[in-house]
């Protein structure tokens, strides 16, 4: 997918976008069967380690992807979302592939809840960031007054603002009801070890990230198109620090 989008770069008309989209529609199906055979044979759904948790995240990239393309027409995103899905799908193949034993705690509904919400979030985050990115090249081409290819390959300010609205407006819910669900976890999960929950680095991490959410979300009709944008991308940033963080104190 990204070497077609490549080729749609140098000539689009030899290699349409769209067809990028079925690459992307044929590894989502690749990575479904593959995660449902590495929970067969695990005997779970395999979610904790570096190399579960990059796959999770991939996966459910690519279906926030397919599903929000039928709905807004997405197609545009796939020039800048299938180089984000290879530049972490890359790392994933020189880590450890093994499947640990899952504690009896990471069995509950709570974790699992809080897992898919979580990935979901994270998810609506890379697409809000490579739309955020989309955004500000079209404001940048409209001020030096750059009308080319790009621009024209691209939505218009107005439609990339009222996405960029809606990946918020979307993304802050599913992060809330994320951290509900883990909170009702670390606080099973403490008390069954006898610690507590709010001296967690995950959690704090996972509030940090909430707290910025909410108030982006709040903020957001009074930010403006350009101004959200840049919220857009620092909140994925602040997401990759906090996702690479949790697998790190998870360790």
């Amino acid at each position: 997918a990204f070497l077609w989008s490549v080729g749609n770069f140098l000539k689009p008309q030899r290699f349409p976008l769209k067809r990028a989209g079925r690459f992307v529609d044929a590894g989502f199906v690749l990575l479904t069967l593959y995660l449902v055979a590495r929970g067969v044979r695990a005997g779970f759904l395999p979610a904790i380690g570096a190399f579960s948790a990059m796959t999770i995240y991939l996966w459910c990239v690519a279906l926030t992807y397919i599903i929000l393309d039928r709905i807004f027409q997405l197609t545009f995103v796939l020039a800048f979302i299938t180089p984000l899905l290879l530049l972490f799908a890359l790392p994933s193949l020189f880590l450890d592939r093994s499947v640990p034993e899952l504690p009896p705690s990471f069995r509950s509904l709570w974790f699992i809840l809080h897992m898919i919400l979580g990935y979901m979030g994270y998810a609506l985050v890379s697409l809000g960031f490579v739309v955020a990115i989309d955004a500000l090249l079209v404001d940048r081409m409209l001020k030096r007054k750059r009308i080319g290819r790009l621009l024209e390959s691209l939505p218009p300010m107005e439609t990339l603002e009222r996405l960029l609205s809606i990946l918020l407006s979307l993304s802050f819910p599913t992060f809330t009801v994320a951290v509900f669900f883990g909170l009702l976890w670390a606080h099973w999960v403490h008390e069954w070890a006898g610690g507590t929950w709010y001296t967690d680095p995950k959690i704090l991490l996972s509030f940090l990230l909430w707290g910025y959410y909410g108030l982006l979300f709040l903020l957001r009709r009074r930010l403006g198109g350009r101004r959200l944008a840049y919220g857009m991308i620092g909140g994925f940033l602040l997401a990759v620090c906090a996702f690479v963080g949790i697998l790190l104190f998870r360790k």
